[in-house]
């Protein structure tokens, strides 16, 4: 009968027992939203570009964007290129049938709504987007295509993504009378475009299971040599394949971009350990290890721009950096947060990067103390703790008083 007793107490009691019990319950309200909260990821993305290493005049390109996001549902931009040298053939999204993509033509190149359908959300690298060009500019002209003015969404919230770009030098065409190719082919694939001895470069997409590509390729003259490179793709990017056809020391190189599709159907790895850090400038103090999460670096005065890029265990796993770019003098917070494939949890490592009002030498201390990690389990201990305390609290109340009217 005692906790009968006890909810007499608190429906009868004084009024400082209802108080007590009206916090508590708001207490336990406010903690509940707090951590609910803490597990929503934002939905953050970074964007790559994969394209042929040389172009020709007269040939076609292909430009392959991979968004890496969490809980992405649509994205906005614009496609900018300069019409004079390149005329775009197609540009089409590489998602999933549950996603589309909108595009209107503009003076500069095409601006781009890209959205998903039956709750299809983007997380994790995916290959998104497709650009096929025409090369018109003549040798020795620069190409540029870049994305820009990028934002994602999640629901009604929206994020701005940083812009790409994919920059080459037009190379003239190999002389009539330099050997090239007569037969280039994939088995079981199809080239993209269709092989012609004046194109150089290819696009393919193959199956995970394919971790190399068999290639048949025939010179169009008998003293040539040619020598395929055997090379192992990466799953989920793209790999480059090179064919290098050579007659009287002058080689002429086919390049066969091939995108390994990842496999679905495997577990999805949990591993966020980051291998080292890239500093554009300075470096971190402690010495960089995967156990610490806070770190300094100090930079001169002269140096007013700092980036950071974490080399990640795990290619599938992903990562986000805050505040990296301008500096201002004295100290500016720069955060990496890094993501498993699973997202099942985020790891966030601090630089603190102090750019000096004057120009100072600075030697690494090995005397600063480690900062430590974060243990937000910590948080869960605290707050089980409390509720426990509160209730025995009220129970022990509650048979004091039982007692005291036995008593009577």
């Amino acid at each position: 009968m005692l906790t009968y007793k006890v909810l007499i107490i608190i429906l009868t009691g004084a009024c400082w027992m209802k108080k007590l019990m009206v916090f508590v319950l708001l207490f336990v309200l406010m903690t509940g939203v707090f951590f609910s909260s803490g597990f929503i990821a934002e939905s953050k993305c970074e964007c790559v570009v994969n394209g042929p290493e040389k172009v020709y005049q007269n040939e076609k390109i292909t430009l392959t964007f991979f968004f890496n996001c969490v809980n992405a549902d649509g994205f906005q931009g614009s496609l900018k290129y300069d019409k004079s040298l390149l005329v775009l053939e197609n540009f089409t999204q590489d998602i999933s049938d549950n996603w589309t993509i909108e595009s209107a033509e503009t003076a500069s190149g095409a601006n781009f709504i890209l959205y998903g359908k039956k709750n299809d959300v983007l997380f994790g690298k995916r290959r998104a987007l497709t650009a096929v060009f025409n090369v018109k500019a003549n040798a020795g002209s620069a190409v540029k295509v870049a994305l820009e003015n990028m934002k994602t969404t999640e629901g009604d919230n929206s994020y701005p993504v940083a812009s790409v770009e994919y920059t080459a030098t037009v190379l003239s065409l190999p002389t009539p009378d330099v050997v090239g190719l007569s037969l280039l082919s994939v088995t079981g694939h199809k080239l993209t475009p269709e092989f012609s001895s004046s194109q150089y470069s290819y696009n393919i997409t193959v199956s995970y299971l394919i971790d190399k590509l068999q290639i048949s390729a025939k010179a169009t003259s008998n003293n040539a040599t040619i020598n395929i490179e055997d090379v192992s793709l990466v799953e989920n990017a793209v790999t480059p394949v090179k064919i290098t056809v050579t007659e009287n020391n002058v080689p002429v190189v086919y390049t066969i971009y091939a995108f390994r599709e990842p496999n679905r159907d495997r577990p999805l790895s949990s591993n966020i350990m980051v291998m080292e850090l890239q500093l554009s400038d300075g470096y971190v103090e402690p010495e960089f290890s995967d156990d610490i999460s806070f770190y300094t670096v100090t930079l001169q005065n002269n140096i007013n721009e700092f980036y950071v890029k974490p080399t990640l265990a795990d290619p599938n796993a992903y990562y986000t950096v805050d505040g990296d770019g301008e500096m201002k003098v004295g100290e500016n917070i720069v955060k990496i947060t890094v993501t498993p494939e699973d997202l099942s949890v985020q790891r966030v490592f601090t630089l603190t990067v102090t750019r000096l009002d004057e120009k100072v030498e600075v030697t690494p201390s090995q005397d600063e103390p480690d900062s430590g990690v974060f243990q937000p389990w910590l948080y869960v201990v605290v707050i089980l703790a409390s509720v426990i305390v509160i209730i025995l609290f009220v129970v022990m109340l509650s048979i004091g008083t039982s007692r005291k009217k036995n008593k009577k």
